[in-house]
């Protein structure tokens, strides 16, 4: 067996994308086809023509690095058909097809290569050759052999399509709008919960006992959910904004001694029952893995946090509120359950702090703003890990 590598020339360097990197394996020694020898492309869901030659295979990847800005499906599928010819072959049997994806931008293909004698015989039901089309969307446009001028019934109306005869045979090019295939719509819905902590400082100036305490406070639990419409799906990465709601909860208490202006001191419980509200608007990107089992995603949001402590202090009951801009960013990973159900986990981190307090006194009904500035600010930053179910419409 010979093994031919191609390895496209490479006009500018870029992290970012890549671009193809050809190997052909070759099992059948034939002469090569002239240079506008028709090959016919026949699709990943095609059975290989039962009379035809097996003369080798070609795999067309990725190098890491970029060549083309965007190597489409036609410039992927072009050099499959001009490997082809080089190895004597006039048929393309693609094999395994690896749309854009995130982590690289280009068509890959694995393909067989046969020199068929009786082409047309292959034809019916064959997308021979496509642009835009193929490009877009993964599926497999089934396109009606024809030997006139008229549209191939199975072709949907709103798809263009023009015909030419080459030796003997149809090529149908398929001229689609990219954005019909491109924004694949849908919703996602998920619920869960899991451990949160808040990442301020413990404040200053107590005891240890005193500290420790406020140290065990900025641990809590945290739950929500969020909706989101994916509006577009670009080189399988799917884009939408959506609208999330999340809570962080922590409560405690603990032995305090207080003493009061005029000298007198008093000693029992300090209680608190702390929860901040996070409401948010997001962008949010997720790519589906080739076997639609895993889904990477990730959130960017911002909102408003409503901050809440009702507690007391001995015999004072008394609720701090506050009400600030928080950022948010999230990164999950979902894992299919069944059909559209997943089960996910995320990490989320919120930022933001709060620079105004008021603080009601229950019992009197008494209510005090408070301005924070520098140190004295509280600080609504936090971090949460957490689980929970996923629905991908």
């Amino acid at each position: 067996m010979k093994t031919r590598i191609l390895s496209l020339a490479i006009a500018s360097l870029a992290i970012c994308a890549c671009s193809p990197k050809v190997v052909t394996n070759i099992l059948v020694e034939r002469d090569p086809l002239p240079e506008n020898t028709p090959v016919a492309l026949l699709n990943e869901n095609e059975p290989a023509p039962a009379a035809g030659e097996k003369l080798g295979s070609v795999e067309i990847g990725d190098t890491g690095f970029t060549t083309y800005k965007n190597a489409t499906w036609e410039i992927v599928t072009d050099i499959a058909k001009k490997e082809a010819r080089q190895a004597g072959g006039n048929t393309v049997k693609i094999t395994r097809h690896r749309p854009p994806s995130f982590q690289c931008t280009i068509h890959r293909i694995d393909a067989d290569i046969f020199f068929v004698g009786d082409v047309p015989s292959i034809l019916p039901k064959v997308l021979v050759d496509t642009t835009l089309a193929v490009q877009a969307f993964s599926d497999t446009l089934n396109v009606a052999h024809t030997t006139g001028n008229s549209a191939p019934s199975s072709v949907k109306p709103e798809v263009s399509y023009a015909t030419a005869h080459q030796n003997n045979y149809q090529v149908v090019r398929v001229n689609a709008s990219k954005e019909q295939y491109e924004n694949k719509k849908g919703f996602r819905v998920s619920a869960g919960g899991g451990w949160g902590r808040r990442l301020g400082k413990v404040p200053s100036g107590y005891d240890k006992i005193l500290t420790q305490y406020y140290k065990d406070l900025r641990n809590g639990y945290s739950a929500g959910g969020d909706i989101t419409y994916f509006f577009s799906n670009i080189a399988g990465l799917g884009q939408g904004v959506g609208f999330k709601f999340s809570r962080f909860h922590s409560d405690g208490s603990v032995g305090v001694t207080v003493q009061y202006e005029n000298g007198t001191e008093a000693t029992g419980i300090m209680r608190d029952n702390l929860d901040i509200d996070y409401y948010g608007i997001m962008y949010s990107a997720r790519q589906v893995s080739e076997n639609k089992k895993t889904v990477l995603w990730c959130n960017v949001g911002l909102g408003m946090a409503n901050f809440s402590d009702k507690g007391s202090v001995i015999d004072d009951h008394l609720k701090e509120t506050g009400l600030t801009a928080i950022y948010n960013v999230d990164l999950g990973y979902d894992i299919k359950l069944l059909g559209n159900l997943y089960l996910g986990a995320a990490a989320s981190l919120y930022l933001g702090s709060m620079s105004a307090a008021t603080i009601k006194n229950l019992d009197t009904g008494e209510t005090q703003t408070v301005v924070l500035e520098g140190d004295q600010k509280e600080s609504l930053a936090q971090f949460a890990l957490t689980a929970g179910l996923k629905y991908h419409f």
